[in-house]
């Protein structure tokens, strides 16, 4: 009488369909990890832009007129994550000094001295965002379908 002897463990077929199984999940939740992970990084971005606002309103309580970004941070408005080169969350954020039209009628009652902040994506944003004096946050450079660049954000 022979002695047949069980084999145990899986065999090659069902270890390659569960591969199979675990690339297919990995294919449909990648794509939807990256949109968040972008969409999240351009919500910091606006938060960033907005910060920038409220430090610029705070620096002029004090001087007269808008500064610099590096001021701010130099001032400790701002913390160190608005230094020079650095980015947050992908994006790199910078001020400009402009003339900013009074009362948004293109320039018929003048300009006045003010500032750009602007949100520019490193990474994997999809747009980039600028806010002027009037703190609305807007697109730059491209805008998503239905938009144009220069309506604001969530409008």
């Amino acid at each position: 009488m022979k002695n047949i002897r069980k084999e145990q463990g899986f065999t090659l077929i069902e270890l390659l369909i569960v591969v199979a199984i675990i690339a297919i999940i990995a294919a449909i939740a990648v794509p939807n990890l990256m949109n968040a992970r972008r969409a999240a990084n351009e919500t910091s971005a606006i938060s960033a832009l907005r910060s920038v606002g409220q430090a610029q309103m705070n620096w002029s309580m004090e001087n007269p007129g808008f500064t610099t970004l590096a001021n701010l941070v130099t001032a400790g408005i701002l913390d160190e994550r608005f230094g020079a080169g650095k980015t947050i969350n992908g994006y790199e954020i910078g001020v400009a000094a402009v003339n900013t039209d009074i009362n948004g009628r293109n320039g018929q009652f003048g300009t006045e001295p003010g500032y750009e902040a602007i949100a520019s994506d490193r990474s994997l944003g999809r747009y980039d965002f600028t806010m002027h004096t009037d703190f609305v946050v807007r697109y730059f450079g491209a805008a998503p379908t239905g938009m144009a660049v220069g309506d604001p954000v969530g409008s």
